[in-house]
């Protein structure tokens, strides 16, 4: 029996190409994906994003639809720990994201296509500007994933890059950003 997310990833939905399976992102996720490393808030939710990732890493036409709020990676935050996707610094990190690229929400395009336009568009360096608030930050994932995509870089195997598959959660995360606030469905 599959879980939800899994039902939720296998669905065929149409993204303008009939039977092409589309994976919603917010914004800032289309950086967090580049340095991911086998890491996350629990194992439920790294399962879920080594799902995606490994998705996209080998099958990189795969079509995205940009959400704002919430969307297919948030969707296994684990549900006993408060999320932070309800902080508008997540929303405005998001908003950066997609203007620098040039997109917004609703557009759908393939992963190639994303990582062409953060080759082009995204630097190293502004990782550091916009997820200053970001616990993961500091661990210097992102700015290598921006960087090896700068360089033509692709999505490495999780093994290049973490060796192992752990839950690890930098401290700030582990007891939660939002305390006391609701979940946002913006």
């Amino acid at each position: 029996m599959q879980t939800p997310i899994q039902a939720h990833l296998a669905r065929p939905i149409v993204c303008g190409y009939p039977g092409v399976m589309e994976i919603r992102l917010r914004g800032h996720h289309l950086l967090c994906l580049l340095g991911y490393r086998g890491e996350g808030y629990s194992p439920q939710f790294t399962e879920n994003m080594t799902r995606i990732y490994e998705t996209l890493r080998n099958a990189p036409s795969t079509r995205i639809r940009l959400v704002e709020g919430e969307d297919d990676i948030c969707s296994a935050f684990p549900r006993e720990v408060e999320s932070h996707c309800c902080e508008q610094s997540v929303h405005r990190r998001d908003d950066a994201v997609l203007r620098r690229l040039q997109f917004k929400p609703g557009d759908c395009l393939s992963w190639n296509d994303i990582l062409k336009k953060t080759a082009a568009h995204v630097r190293a360096h502004d990782i550091r500007a916009w997820c200053s608030t970001c616990p993961w930050r500091p661990l210097g994932y992102c700015e290598a994933g921006v960087s090896r995509t700068g360089e033509g870089g692709s999505l490495p195997p999780l093994e290049d890059t973490a060796g192992k598959q752990t839950h690890a959660k930098p401290a700030a995360v582990r007891f939660g950003h939002c305390a006391g606030r609701q979940r946002s469905r913006r």
